[in-house]
């Protein structure tokens, strides 16, 4: 089955015409979502500040995790806790 050759070239125009205004389309979301140099260098600095406390508050969080030791008396010779 052949199509007649105008069925073809409407075919080939509704193709472009959507592949056009799809492009359109995208090019307009990105346009509006831009955000500048300095938007991006402000946030880049607020998530890295974020990510030092979130370290920070996880170390502290571990180390109240922890058990202490046992203390010893000075006078022990075998203890390896505190190195006498």
């Amino acid at each position: 089955m052949t199509l007649p050759i105008e069925k073809l070239v409407a075919f080939q125009f509704g193709f472009l015409l959507a592949t056009f205004l799809l492009t359109y389309k995208m090019f307009l979301i990105m346009t509006n979502n831009t955000i500048t140099d300095e938007q991006y260098i402000k946030d880049s600095i607020e998530r890295a500040e974020q990510s030092k406390q979130d370290i920070f508050d996880s170390w502290i969080i571990d180390l109240d995790k922890e058990e202490e030791p046992e203390s010893c008396d000075t006078e022990d010779s075998n203890c390896i806790i505190c190195g006498s």
